[in-house]
């Protein structure tokens, strides 16, 4: 790993950081937010590929439990934001290989597909799994550690499943433009972008 990429990891966890103090409040679950902060550690992912994406999500969970510490549960809540992060790479990846295979065929995809294209495969796979995730880990060790209180089982399952896939509706798309517009000026040659 070269020097402008380990640059390139602590400015986007930076920005990362930076942007998980604007919240704004869910209106179905009380202390559950959104945050922009998955924004840039999309972009990264983008514009360098999985292994700095990660890096840059593991240096932004290592950076919330210093500056926003909130006792025990933050080691657990940040991580499966974490766990949440991967599970979009995951689905966005297989979408980038079909849209560079497209490309280097000579029928490329147009901006607005290609951005439907990475939303919808990180919906898929992100509120396929971290529903079940989310309520295994909270039922399990979260109500019964931390909130001596439970709300319906079922009604957890739909908010988690609610939760995913409004956070990746905005954070996938908006990625996506910013990564474009940057991956010029910062001449990056991209597997995402060629």
């Amino acid at each position: 790993m070269n020097v402008r990429s380990i640059a390139m990891i602590a400015l986007f966890a930076a920005s990362a950081l930076a942007l998980n103090t604007i919240r704004i409040p869910t209106f179905y679950l009380p202390g559950l937010t959104y945050t922009f902060s998955a924004i840039p550690i999309v972009i990264a992912f983008l514009l360098f590929g999985p292994k700095i994406g990660i890096l840059t999500e593991t240096l932004h969970v290592a950076g919330q439990l210093v500056v926003f510490p909130i006792g025990p549960p933050g080691f657990v809540v940040y991580p499966m934001g974490f766990v949440a992060v991967l599970f979009m790479f995951a689905g966005m990846y297989p979408a980038a290989l079909f849209i560079n295979r497209k490309d280097l065929s000579g029928s490329p995809l147009k901006k607005g597909k290609q951005t439907i294209l990475f939303t919808a495969s990180a919906i898929a796979l992100r509120a396929a799994i971290m529903p079940f995730f989310t309520y295994i880990l909270f039922t399990g060790f979260v109500f019964p550690l931390f909130l001596q209180s439970m709300i319906p089982e079922s009604y957890l399952l739909v908010f988690a499943l609610l939760y995913n896939v409004t956070s990746t509706l905005y954070t996938v798309p908006v990625a996506y433009m910013l990564a474009r517009k940057v991956s010029k000026p910062l001449g990056t040659e991209t597997r995402m972008f060629r």
